[in-house]
C-alpha cells in the first residue's frame, strides 16, 4: 500500500521540463524580471534616437523642397537632406521611404531601391512602400527569390524586428503563467497551453535570430550603376561573369579592400567591383 502512495506522489511532482522552467520562472527576483522587460523594450524600440528640432525643421525642409522640385538637382538636394538626418542616427521608415522616392525622381533607382529595403525592415506591410520598391526594381533586375527559410516561415517577411520581440515577450509571459498554473493545478488543459505558448516564443527567438544573422551581421548593398565585376581587388583582373552586373542589383557584402567591395549575387557567383558602383547597408 505504501508503494502505491509513494507512486502516485511521484507523478505528482513538476517532472516535467517545462513544469521546472516555469517554476524557475516563479521564483526570479522581481529586480530581474524588471531589467529583462526592459532590455527587451528597449530592444524593441530599436533603441533609436527621436528626432530633435533641428532634424524636424530640416525634414519639412526637405519635404518642400521636394515638393517644388523640378529638376533631377533639386530631388537630389532633397534627397541629401534626408541622408543628413540619417547620418545623425535618427533612422526611420518615413525618412527611408521619402529618401527613396527622392531618388527615384531622381533616376538613381539602385540607391531608391536600397532606401526601400531598409524601409520595410520597420514597416514590411507597408504597401506603398512595397509598391515603390516593385516598380525600382522593374528597371533592370529581376525580383529575387527568397530563400527556402523564409517561404516556409511565412511571418518573416510581414512582421518587423520590433513586432517580433513584443510578442516574444508577450508569449513568454503567459506560457510562464499558464506553467505555474500548471504545477499548482491537476487540470492538463494549463501545461498544454503553456506548452504550445513555449514553442511560439521559441519559433520567434529563432525568427529574431535569422533577422539579426541576415540584417546586422551581414551587410548587404545595392548596384547603383553597370559594372563590370572582376576576379580581383582591381581593374586589371579578369572579368568574374560574362555580363555587367546591372543597376538595383542586390547582393551580400563579404569583404571590403581599399577601394573595392568583394561582393555575392547567388551561391556559387562572386566578384570584386568598385566602391563607387555601390551602395551598402
Amino acid at each position: 500500500m505504501s508503494y502505491s502512495v509513494e507512486t502516485r506522489r511521484w507523478k505528482r511532482l513538476p517532472a516535467t521540463a517545462f513544469q521546472l522552467l516555469a517554476l524557475t520562472a516563479a521564483r526570479t527576483t522581481c529586480w530581474t524580471m524588471c531589467l529583462v522587460m526592459c532590455l527587451v523594450m528597449c530592444l524593441a524600440s530599436g533603441c533609436a534616437r527621436p528626432f530633435d528640432v533641428g532634424q524636424v525643421e530640416r525634414f519639412q525642409e526637405a519635404q518642400q523642397v521636394f515638393a517644388a522640385a523640378t529638376t533631377r538637382d533639386d530631388y537630389l538636394r532633397a534627397a541629401s537632406l534626408y541622408e543628413s538626418i540619417i547620418a545623425e542616427g535618427s533612422e526611420s521608415s518615413v525618412v527611408l521611404f521619402n529618401l527613396g522616392n527622392a531618388y527615384m525622381r531622381a533616376d538613381e533607382r539602385g540607391r531608391a531601391v536600397a532606401c526601400y529595403l531598409r524601409a520595410q525592415r520597420y514597416r514590411p506591410r507597408d504597401p506603398y512602400v512595397a509598391a515603390n520598391l516593385q516598380a525600382a526594381r522593374a528597371a533592370n533586375a529581376a525580383t529575387p527569390t527568397p530563400p527556402i527559410v523564409e517561404q516556409l516561415c511565412f511571418w518573416q517577411n510581414t512582421t518587423s524586428l520590433r513586432e517580433k520581440l513584443i510578442l516574444a515577450m508577450a508569449f513568454a509571459i503567459v506560457a510562464i503563467a499558464n506553467g505555474v498554473a500548471a504545477i499548482y493545478s491537476a487540470r492538463r488543459t494549463w501545461r498544454r497551453v503553456g506548452i504550445a505558448f513555449l514553442i511560439l516564443t521559441l519559433a520567434l527567438v529563432a525568427s529574431i535570430g535569422y533577422d539579426w544573422r541576415r540584417f546586422a551581421a551581414n551587410r548587404r548593398g545595392v548596384i547603383i550603376r553597370d559594372v563590370v565585376a572582376r576576379k580581383g581587388d582591381g581593374a586589371t583582373y579578369d572579368p568574374a561573369f560574362n555580363q555587367s552586373l546591372v543597376e538595383t542589383l542586390e547582393f551580400q557584402l563579404l569583404d571590403e579592400r581599399s577601394d573595392w567591395l568583394f561582393i555575392r549575387i547567388a551561391p556559387g557567383q562572386s566578384g570584386w567591383i568598385p566602391k563607387s558602383s555601390a551602395v551598402t547597408y
